[in-house]
């Protein structure tokens, strides 16, 4: 990755690997949780739920969090392998 076209920066985000693939709409905000006394888990199942909100209100799209898994999952896509 030395000659890559951009810059790559390393970051503790606290998982392990992370798969990207053809489908997926990824965001990744950045906010320093420490400034503003959040817990990480609150911060994360908030996160969830105004996208779940969101593309209730907005797209008409059904979507859900799954026990013990981070991310909002939609259609079939809802309960992965």
């Amino acid at each position: 990755m030395k000659n890559a076209p951009f810059d790559i920066y390393r970051t503790e985000r606290g998982g392990e690997v992370t798969y990207h693939g053809p489908g997926q709409l990824l965001m990744y905000p950045i906010i320093n949780l420490r400034r503003h006394k959040m817990d990480l888990h609150w911060y994360l199942r908030t996160l969830e739920e105004v996208v779940i909100r969101v593309l209730s209100s907005t797209f008409s799209i059904q979507a859900s969090r799954l026990e013990g898994l981070t991310g909002v999952w939609v259609g079939k896509h809802l309960y992965p392998n």
